[in-house]
C-alpha cells in the first residue's frame, strides 16, 4: 500500500515541478534587465552583434517559446552552459551543491537538536518562568534577520574575540582540513539556525500541551507513573506530529536563507551563485538552480509524510 502510495506522490508532484519550472521562468523574463546588458557595458559592441547574440541565446523568442527550448534540453538531461561564464550548468551547480547541502542539513540538525527539547521543558511547565523566558527567547530568535544575525556574530566571535573565522569554507593558507571546515561551518550553521529553532520552540511547546490534556496522559499519570516518563514516552511521539509538517514546511525556508546567509559569510554554495546568476541575468544557471531547490522540496515533502506512518501507525497510505 505504502508504495502505491509513493507511485501516487510523484504522478502528483510532477505537474507540479513543470508548473514551479513554468512559473519561474516567466517572472524571470519578466524582470527588468535582460542577459544582453553586460555587452552593453562594452562601448565597442555594434547592434548588429547585439542582434546575433540574442538570436543565438534564443533571447529574440517569446518567453513562452523559451520556456519550451529549455524544457526540451532539460528532458533530454542538459541544464544548459552559462551565459556569463560559458561553463556548463550541471558542474557549477555541482561544485557548490555540497557546501550548501553540508550547511543546510547542519542547520536542520542542530534546529531539531536544540528546538525540540526547549519546547518540551517549557511545555512541563507551563505559565512558568521557563516558559515565559523560552516563549521570548522564541519570540526574538523569530524576530531577528539573519543578516543582522550573522554580522552580530561575526562582530563578536571572529573581530573581538578571534574564535572563529568570519567566512569562507577554509583559511587562506591553502591548507583544507575537516577541523578547518567544522570552524568555518559554526557560525552560518548557527545563524541559519537561528529563526527555525524559535519557530520549532513554539511549535513543540504548543502540540506538547495538547497531547498532555488527552485521555490516555491523565490516565499514565493516575497510575504514578513519573511525570518525565509519561511526556516523554507516551506524549512524545503524538506531539511530533505536527512538528514533523512544520521542520518538513521549513526546508525552503532553509534555502532561501542560505542565499543570505552563505552572501554574509562568503560561503561559496548554490546561494552565492543564485544571486550572482540573478544579477547577470544568467537564465540557464537560474533555471538549473530551481530546478535543484524544487526537486529537493518536493523530496522532503515526500518523505515527511512517510514519517507520519512512523510516528502513527494508525495513518494508512492510500
Amino acid at each position: 500500500m505504502k508504495g502505491k502510495y509513493i507511485v501516487k506522490r510523484i504522478l502528483i508532484a510532477i505537474p507540479t515541478f513543470f508548473g514551479i519550472t513554468l512559473l519561474a521562468y516567466l517572472i524571470m523574463s519578466m524582470a527588468p534587465g535582460s542577459p544582453l546588458d553586460a555587452l552593453l557595458a562594452d562601448p565597442r559592441i555594434t547592434a548588429e552583434e547585439l542582434e546575433r547574440r540574442s538570436q543565438e541565446l534564443g533571447l529574440d523568442r517569446p518567453a513562452i517559446i523559451q520556456y519550451f527550448t529549455w524544457l526540451k534540453s532539460f528532458l533530454m538531461g542538459d541544464l544548459g552552459y552559462s551565459y556569463s561564464s560559458h561553463r556548463a550548468v550541471m558542474t557549477m551547480i555541482t561544485e557548490r551543491l555540497g557546501v550548501t547541502a553540508l550547511l543546510a542539513g547542519s542547520a536542520l540538525i542542530v534546529g531539531i537538536v536544540v528546538a525540540l527539547p526547549l519546547g518540551i521543558f517549557a511545555a512541563s511547565k507551563p505559565n512558568s518562568l521557563r516558559d515565559y523566558i523560552s516563549g521570548g527567547l522564541s519570540f526574538v530568535m523569530v524576530a531577528t534577520p539573519s543578516f543582522f544575525m550573522g554580522l552580530l556574530l561575526i562582530y563578536i566571535f571572529a573581530v573581538n574575540l578571534g574564535w572563529l573565522p568570519s567566512g569562507g569554507i577554509f583559511d587562506s593558507t591553502g591548507v583544507k582540513t575537516n577541523a578547518m571546515l567544522l570552524r568555518h561551518l559554526i557560525l552560518p550553521c548557527i545563524v541559519l539556525a537561528f529563526q527555525n529553532i524559535g519557530s520549532w520552540v513554539r511549535y513543540m511547546r504548543s502540540s506538547m500541551l495538547e497531547v498532555m490534556q488527552e485521555d490516555y496522559i491523565m490516565t499514565a499519570r493516575a497510575k504514578g507513573l513519573h511525570k518525565w516518563s509519561v511526556n516523554l514516552k507516551h506524549g512524545l511521539k503524538n506531539a511530533l506530529i505536527p512538528v514533523v509538517t512544520v521542520v518538513g514546511m521549513s526546508v525552503p525556508s532553509l534555502v532561501g536563507g542560505a542565499v543570505v546567509t552563505e552572501q554574509v559569510f562568503n560561503w561559496p554554495g548554490i546561494g552565492m551563485l543564485m544571486v550572482t546568476a540573478i544579477n547577470a541575468r544568467d537564465y540557464p544557471v537560474i533555471m538549473g538552480i530551481t530546478v535543484i531547490i524544487a526537486i529537493a522540496v518536493l523530496v522532503v515533502n515526500l518523505i515527511t509524510d512517510l514519517v507520519y506512518g512512523l510516528l502513527d501507525p494508525r495513518i494508512s497510505y492510500r
